[in-house]
């Protein structure tokens, strides 16, 4: 249920705003340009670990008490996903305890999610990371400093507890304010001085816990990665102060793009990497060029412009996953598919592109299909069945039913929503239902904005508990919000579009007909 315009996993970076207090919990083909003076933060490019397939370890313990969530989520490392990231759930047994069994390509950060909080972990291959903690400093309302969160002794154990500690510091520290940004130069100038910010912020932290050199790096790494990937934040509603033309340069200025030691944070990495890859196509806007034309000629520029790097690779890759899960058709993927040992080196990286659909389809939107996907007979747990209640009502009915799942902390999700209420009005008298699932958020943010995005009687509106989006997330296999699901008359997911994509409205036009 990937989508290839996956807009973001959590805030956006609001200059001098509430926002981003928030989110703190939180030309074709040319040489590429050396990185100008003043850019973020460059590094020698160097790969200091080995990166090949593994596999980690994950338990712990949570002590519970009354009311306490009942399975935690774990956000593994999946360099196939524009968030770097897919959700893997473990239910606690009687004692609280949870397991995973994590595949890795090199020691990564993951963020684990119980209730209404999240932590960053750090897993090395071949190692077990152990932690504990009491349900209630997770929950809702929750001071950010998980008091009771404690690791074992070794080397996993170290670096996940001075992320959790540097991360303890930064939610302290009050977030300095910055005009707001109006161009290409002054979003740099944002970013830069964001960075700057987080990295006195690590001086204080190394300064008082004194971290080895590796941990040191490590957080270093994770804060470059969380100002790459807000990056794109400055283009994406369309009005914000860079410019469509500006998209790659923005990208090629912002920061080192291939120092494959960001992967030490993978999910963040990947998910920069994404975003530039997307910004290749996103410029692309000839008339002229077919769609694979534009495709190859996003490919051919990406390995002209950067250095060659497992980095460069998987920006390749993402172009690969999002033509093969995205609204493109089959037969256009099978048509770049042949290409992909003249773009990506890596033998590992290579084998990770999907293989192209079997057949040719029979119409240009049955790539949105999802085969045996059906909302209305799906396996449910005891835990899950609060899912096909959701869905309950509209079995049978004859509608068309349009889903978003959406956040009140998510930036893109609010931006794209009069995109949604527009798109309610144009089906007006369509045998079209919205159903609008809203996860990590509290009942009274959600409330008034219902009212404030003017949403409120354009649908059915459902606010789930942290537990109930834990598990609707780990279920349904999504990682990110929004995300969208366009579901048939029998319960067939035959599309995943946002509301401002114009094959959205002419897809729901088509299966209100059928």
């Amino acid at each position: 249920m990937r989508k290839l315009l996956l807009f973001c996993l959590a805030a956006m970076l609001a200059a001098g705003s509430a926002t981003e207090a928030g989110a703190r919990k939180k030309q074709a083909r040319q040489t590429r340009p050396e990185p100008q003076q003043g850019g973020l933060t460059p590094a020698t490019p160097r790969m200091p670990f080995a990166f090949t397939r593994s596999k980690g370890w994950i338990e712990g313990r949570v002590a519970l008490d009354s009311g306490a969530a009942k399975l935690v989520a774990l956000f593994v490392p999946d360099l196939t996903e524009p968030g770097g990231t897919r959700s893997e759930s473990s239910y606690l047994d009687a004692d609280g305890r949870f397991r995973f069994a994590v595949e890795l390509f090199c020691p990564t950060t993951m963020n684990l999610k119980y209730d209404g909080g999240w932590t960053t972990l750090y897993l090395y291959p071949d190692d077990t990371l152990r932690l504990e903690f009491r349900s209630a400093d997770f929950r809702d309302g929750n001071d950010g400093s998980y008091g009771s969160l404690d690791f074992n002794a070794n080397r996993s154990g170290e670096m996940s507890r001075h992320l959790a500690g540097f991360k303890r510091l930064q939610r302290a520290t009050p977030v300095p304010q910055f005009a707001a940004p109006t161009d290409l130069e002054s979003w740099l100038a944002l970013l830069r001085s964001r960075d700057s910010a987080d990295r006195a912020t690590l001086a204080r932290y190394a300064a008082a816990e004194h971290p080895s050199p590796e941990a040191v790096d490590m957080l270093g790494r994770t804060i470059r990665n969380l100002y790459a990937g807000y990056t794109w934040q400055g283009y994406m509603t369309g009005d914000g102060p860079v410019k469509r033309e500006q998209v790659r340069e923005l990208h090629r200025r912002a920061f080192p793009m291939t120092d494959d030691g960001d992967f030490a944070d993978l999910p963040g990495h990947c998910y920069a990497l994404y975003q530039t890859a997307l910004s290749y196509m996103f410029s692309d806007t000839s008339s002229a060029r077919s769609e694979r034309e534009k495709l190859v000629n996003a490919l051919d520029s990406i390995v002209t412009e950067y250095p060659a790097s497992l980095s460069r690779d998987v920006m390749c890759l993402h172009i690969y996953c999002g033509v093969a899960a995205g609204h493109k058709t089959p037969e256009l993927y099978s048509k770049i598919y042949p290409l992909r040992g003249r773009y990506i080196a890596s033998p590992l990286v290579r084998d990770l592109v999907p293989e192209p659909p079997a057949g040719t389809p029979a119409a240009p939107d049955a790539a949105t299909e999802a085969g045996e996907q059906n909302f209305y007979n799906l396996p449910l747990k005891e835990a899950e069945r609060f899912i096909g209640r959701i869905f309950e009502p509209y079995r049978g009915s004859g509608k068309v039913l349009y889903v978003d799942v959406w956040g009140v902390g998510c930036a893109p999700c609010r931006a794209e929503m009069p995109n949604s209420v527009k798109l309610h009005g144009e089906l007006a008298g369509q045998s079209v239902e919205f159903l609008y699932l809203c996860v990590d958020s509290k009942e009274k943010e959600w409330e008034r904005l219902k009212k404030e995005l003017k949403i409120e009687g354009t649908g059915r509106h459902i606010l789930l508990s942290a537990d109930e989006g834990n598990i609707l997330r780990s279920y349904m296999g999504f990682t990110g919000v929004p995300t969208y699901w366009i579901i048939d008359k029998e319960g067939r997911l035959r599309g995943d579009s946002r509301p401002g994509d114009a094959a959205t409205k002419a897809l729901l036009l088509k299966l209100a007909g059928e």
